[in-house]
């Protein structure tokens, strides 16, 4: 890596720990279901850096990323659609869910998650 590279690593490293510390309700509400392996025993972490994004849910082991969406999507669906892509490139499947779901379906959210881990989905 180059120095670019480190320095722009090093700035994603800083904004996953200040979205960590500022998350929203829904990714809160998320994480307290999502913690400890409390999912079938795979382990999440949150705002995590797969370089050159953050992400706001990977679980390596299953190569899963879970994305809780609000209003700061809106207008950035081309945004979006090309980091799922390159994220898919390397690997990963992504899934997203809208805050009101996280917010009002919980268990919902929680159930499809374990069924993508188990591929049911």
């Amino acid at each position: 890596m180059d120095k670019i590279d480190r320095e722009f690593l090093k700035t994603l490293r800083e904004r996953a720990r200040h979205n960590r510390k500022n998350s929203t309700q829904a990714e809160t509400l998320l994480w307290s279901a999502v913690r400890r392996n409390q999912i079938d025993d795979y382990h999440f972490y949150r705002q995590y850096v797969i370089y050159p994004f953050i992400v706001d849910f990977c679980c390596p082991k299953a190569q899963l990323i879970v994305e809780v969406d609000g209003s700061s999507h809106l207008g950035k669906e081309e945004y979006d659609e090309g980091r799922n892509e390159t994220l898919k490139e390397a690997g990963f499947r992504v899934i997203h869910y809208s805050n009101q779901d996280v917010m009002n379906n919980l268990q919902g959210v929680v159930d499809h998650i374990r069924d993508v881990l188990r591929g049911d989905e």
